[in-house]
């Protein structure tokens, strides 16, 4: 019995020790919950169990400085209705933003890439800051519906022309550097002789890569005879994918390009072998702005924890946040944390957003006509009228030849190109009359469509069927759609059309039933001489998508009015 006692003594102090241990847990889990509920509304009355999360998407080299000012903004308490803002920052490219937020509206947007998918609603941010708002203008153009309110800049950066340390001394000389005018048509010069080499990221994916095709126009397109040698000159520059590919063609030997003042720094801040010199373009020359652009269809909460955030980045309390990573403040000015050096000096400058829509689009369409290579079929009228003179010695197929020929020039040896005349009831039974089949621009497909323009002779009839042929000839680009090239049919005739059985109601219909955003098809449509119908060319050009069809009354004016037509 005596042992019975004693273990009766021991299960009784452990009992005691275990209603301790349990007693002891249970108070150390009710202070941890009463010290959470503290934390959790310690924060000026705002709620971090209820927190409004607020994602925003930001240029790759803009969002460290985003991040750390969307840090210290955590630590003035933001909150919403008494719920805490959270802000989660993530770099994205602007041009797979853009990408998607088209998309996302069954739209379609020239990145340099295929074609984005439908996003889901999560998988986009709130609020979005690109390298230019030349991006919300762009989208905008897409849906006007995608971005609400006010842009205002969160930082600034002039486009440069960026050249290493003794290209830039050979160019400019010592001391102070700018790029005049004159400098600039020197410099064009020696691009053209091929002494210097000149790359650019993909203007459709990068903003400083745009503004120095912008450049080149500017400086080359002094008259229109020039477009072509601007077309040339395009073809001439090396196309980079992004930012790093550009960094990676300095270190290989990459003698120019247009850069941002904060890329030129952040590559020096990295101290390569040979630095970069940041050369400033014209006085009032483009700017990246960094637009706060708050998305559309957000929920309240969001909306509202957005605007927050939008006014403390714009009212100048992380100046020097922006100014360490090398950003300039909206005005222009630098920050006193600014870095400088090597053509980066801490004067104010002159903030010019690439903001003109107009010029954007423009040069955006020069460049891929010029640097894309093209699926391309060209339908030439042979009725009877053909063989009219426009003057003495010149018919009106005459002036079709050269047009056609000057086009030829253009395309890529990249691009595919075939042949088909049409009028009415040829020979061959039918409407059109397939004179190349569409091929690769070799050496000998370029000689059997020059072969085949020499050899083109007005048929006996006037009877022209342009309405059958052209619905022929945009089913055969669709049906054979290359995703990876430009896409589109070239119509030169003199007259309208004259075949019945398909009306032009008809053909509208049918053309805007065939039209897909994310697979298109461009419609170029010429018209020669004072008979054409102009009417009907342009209300076809507008069922395609395009703005207008062309008209040559001039024989003179052939190659501009074919060169403006194939660049639209």
């Amino acid at each position: 019995m005596p042992g019975r006692h004693r273990q009766r003594g021991r299960f009784t102090r452990r009992a005691r020790r275990t209603a301790l241990y349990v007693a002891l847990t249970l108070a150390l889990v009710s202070l941890t919950t009463f010290a959470v509920q503290l934390v959790a509304a310690d924060r000026e009355g705002c709620d971090a169990r209820a927190e409004v999360q607020l994602t925003v998407a930001a240029s790759p080299e803009v969002a460290p400085a985003v991040q750390e000012a969307a840090r210290q903004w955590d630590g003035t308490r933001p909150d919403v209705n008494g719920k805490c803002i959270q802000v989660q920052v993530r770099p994205a490219a602007s041009a797979d933003i853009a990408a998607a937020l088209a998309a996302r509206v069954g739209g379609r947007l020239d990145v340099a890439g295929t074609s984005a998918a439908t996003p889901a609603n999560a998988d986009l941010p709130a609020v979005w800051i690109p390298d230019s708002v030349a991006w919300v203008n762009r989208l905008r153009g897409v849906d006007r519906a995608a971005v609400t309110g006010d842009t205002p800049s969160s930082a600034t950066s002039p486009v440069v022309l960026a050249a290493p340390e003794p290209v830039a001394r050979d160019l400019f000389g010592p001391g102070s550097r700018r790029l005049t005018p004159a400098a600039l048509r020197q410099l064009v010069d020696r691009l053209a002789k091929k002494e210097l080499t000149l790359a650019v990221v993909d203007p459709r994916r990068d903003t400083a890569g745009l503004a120095g095709a912008m450049l080149l126009r500017t400086a080359i397109v002094t008259s229109e005879e020039k477009l072509a040698v601007l077309v040339f000159a395009y073809r001439g520059i090396g196309k980079l994918a992004d930012q790093a590919a550009l960094r990676q063609a300095y270190r290989q030997g990459l003698q120019l390009s247009t850069m941002s003042e904060q890329a030129v720094l952040a590559h020096n801040g990295a101290r390569p072998s040979v630095p970069l010199v940041a050369v400033p373009l014209a006085e009032d020359g483009p700017v990246l702005d960094y637009p706060f652009a708050v998305l559309g269809g957000l929920p309240r909460d969001v909306e509202q924890a957005a605007t927050q955030f939008r006014a403390a980045l714009a009212d100048g309390r992380y100046r020097e946040v922006f100014g360490r990573h090398g950003f300039r403040a909206p005005d222009g000015v630098a920050p006193a944390s600014f870095p400088t050096g090597r053509g980066a000096s801490a004067d104010p400058i002159r903030v010019n957003p690439v903001a003109k829509a107009d010029a954007v689009r423009s040069t955006l369409d020069l460049w891929t006509a010029a640097v894309e290579p093209s699926r391309t079929l060209a339908l030439l009228d042979v009725t009877s009228s053909m063989g009219q003179q426009l003057r003495p010695g010149v018919t009106k197929l005459g002036i079709l030849r050269a047009a056609a020929k000057t086009g030829l020039a253009l395309f890529s040896d990249e691009s595919q190109v075939g042949i088909w005349a049409f009028a009415a009831h040829l020979p061959t039974g039918g409407h059109h009359l397939e004179a190349v089949p569409i091929g690769r621009l070799d050496p000998a497909q370029r000689d059997r469509i020059t072969r085949s323009i020499d050899a083109a002779q007005p048929v006996v009839t006037n009877e022209c069927a342009l309405y059958e042929s052209l619905l022929a000839a945009y089913r055969k680009i669709r049906d054979g759609y290359a995703p990876d090239r430009t896409n589109r049919v070239v119509v030169f005739t003199d007259g309208r059309n004259t075949v019945r059985g398909m009306n032009l109601e008809r053909l509208q219909r049918e053309l805007e039933l065939l039209g897909d955003v994310t697979r298109p098809v461009k419609v170029t449509l010429v018209g020669v001489g004072a008979d054409v119908d102009m009417d009907e060319l342009n209300a076809i050009a507008v069922a395609t998508g395009a703005q207008q069809a062309f008209q040559v009354l001039n024989p003179n004016d052939i190659e501009v009015v074919f060169l403006h037509a194939l660049l639209s």
